[in-house]
């Protein structure tokens, strides 16, 4: 047997059939993080306001000049007007202008702080400044824009007496904050970030996964013989309604579904025959599985391609043929658990089904020592008379990883049929069943793949014709 643990190669089909089971982690993760998104956009805006005046940077002349010799002389020095609007930059924030305004407006603030919400720049090819003062305050930007105005007279005439410095526009109070609270683009990047997170995690869940996503995961890391993968069939609910059981006898199962158990009969009368087998026990690792299905719609294959077929009830924990063929205790019918007990005959426990040739053990009531009665040699004696009156025997156990009732069975039986269902069970939980079977000298002659998704193959399409509330131990108003 190979080794259970292994990475999985995930295909796009897989990946969607995983998004889909766990959608909720997409939502939860997504939701939470769009949360925390616009939560963190809420607390740490800062809103910032900007006040903004011009100044038109110009030469004094050291004579007088008609307004034709003006205008060609502003026009020859515009070029030195032009770079001395970059003088002006550090006129503007001179230390005593930036000290004046920390003292007024008791700014807890170095100059260096203050002068770093100050920006002064040329308009680029003209003699025009422009200063920007912002602050998360609309009237503190205003004032400071004001108090620097108010200063640049005094420092200009004992810097620069050539020049001049004439407000084109005066600051004016913010109304609206320059930044946007842009909580809709935190959220949405907390989305985006939530569904990359939740698919991450799915895709790293289902790339280590312990389970059997594919019928080939069981034959690649088990080494078992896998006969047919059974496709899983979803039935609208329809309120009111009482759907029928999950049997290939119901068309609406749809195709695939009843093919499938076609195509296992056939493999099961190919063994049977080179082997001379009669008897086969059904189980699985953990209930929910569908064994229960597989063992009853197995049956009918057979009974339908003319054979006669007894399905035993051997679950006598949690029975439940009885309701997949409609069968009542009313009227003094008798069960397995009778028969075991010694009271009643193995001829008064066999019922006739609606379904030509098909026969049933079945079991209508719980009994605690079950596998005390299952290793009995009353039970191997039900079994040999059944032999000698039927084509096909198939026993339906429990599941074999949670009691030791399928052991014990395996010495009555010819044959045992695993049941494991897609992304269900873990490899680990079916290898030691597989090692429990072996070590009881059962023999294993193949694994049904059960409530399969989708198929590599294209047999069916996802989605379609699967089943969803597949139980074990369920009433008959529930079996689908």
């Amino acid at each position: 047997m190979r080794k259970s643990q292994d990475v999985i190669e995930i295909t796009l089909p897989q990946m969607i059939r995983a998004l889909k089971k766990r959608w909720w982690l997409l939502c939860v993760l997504s939701i939470l993080l769009a949360a925390g998104g616009f939560f963190i956009a809420k607390v740490t805006y800062i809103p910032q306001y900007s006040s903004t005046a011009t100044f038109v940077v110009s030469n004094k002349t050291s004579q007088t000049v008609d307004e034709s010799e003006a205008s060609q002389i502003s026009s020859s020095d515009l070029s030195a007007s032009s770079s001395l609007a970059n003088t002006f930059q550090y006129i503007l924030l001179s230390d005593e202008a930036l000290n004046a305004i920390i003292e007024q407006y008791h700014l807890d603030a170095t100059t260096e702080r203050l002068k770093s919400m100050i920006e002064v720049s040329p308009v680029s090819e003209t003699n025009i400044l422009e200063m920007c003062v912002t602050t998360k305050d609309a009237a503190l930007s205003k004032g400071i824009a004001d108090t620097i105005i108010e200063f640049y007279p005094d420092v200009l005439s004992r810097t620069l007496k050539t020049a001049s410095l004439e407000i084109l526009n005066a600051p004016t109070l913010a109304l609206q904050p320059d930044n946007n609270h842009d909580t809709v683009t935190y959220a949405l990047v907390g989305l985006l970030l939530g569904i990359a997170v939740a698919g991450f995690i799915i895709f790293m869940k289902e790339n280590f996964s312990n389970t059997f996503l594919t019928g080939a995961d069981i034959g690649n890391r088990l080494d078992l013989n896998v006969m047919v993968s059974v496709p899983r069939v979803v039935r609208k609910k329809r309120k009111g309604r009482i759907e029928p059981a999950l049997l290939i006898s119901n068309y609406g199962c749809g195709f695939s579904f009843i093919e499938t158990y076609k195509a296992l009969r056939t493999k099961i009368e190919r063994i049977a025959h080179k082997k001379a087998y009669k008897s086969f026990m059904i189980t699985s690792s953990l209930e929910n599985e569908g064994k229960t299905t597989v063992a009853a719609n197995l049956a009918l294959a057979l009974a339908q391609n003319g054979k006669t077929v007894l399905l035993v009830d051997a679950d006598l924990r949690k029975p439940t043929i009885y309701r997949l063929f409609e069968l009542s205790s009313e009227n003094g019918a008798v069960g397995l658990g009778q028969v075991l007990l010694g009271q009643a005959a193995i001829q008064d426990a066999i019922v006739a089904t609606k379904h030509s040739s098909l026969y049933v053990i079945p079991n209508f009531s719980q009994i605690s020592n079950s596998s005390e009665l299952l290793s009995s040699v009353r039970m191997k004696e039900i079994l040999e008379y059944a032999s000698e009156q039927f084509d096909y025997i198939l026993v339906d156990s429990p599941p074999s990883g949670l009691v030791a009732d399928s052991a014990v069975l395996t010495a009555c039986t010819d044959g045992v049929i695993l049941v494991v269902r897609q992304d269900f069970s873990s490899a680990d939980e079916v290898t030691g069943v597989v090692s429990d079977l072996t070590e009881s000298r059962a023999e294993l002659v193949g694994c049904v793949f059960n409530q399969e998704e989708y198929s590599e193959l294209g047999g069916f399409k996802p989605g379609s014709n699967q089943y969803k509330k597949y139980s074990y131990g369920y009433p008959i108003s529930k079996v689908n």
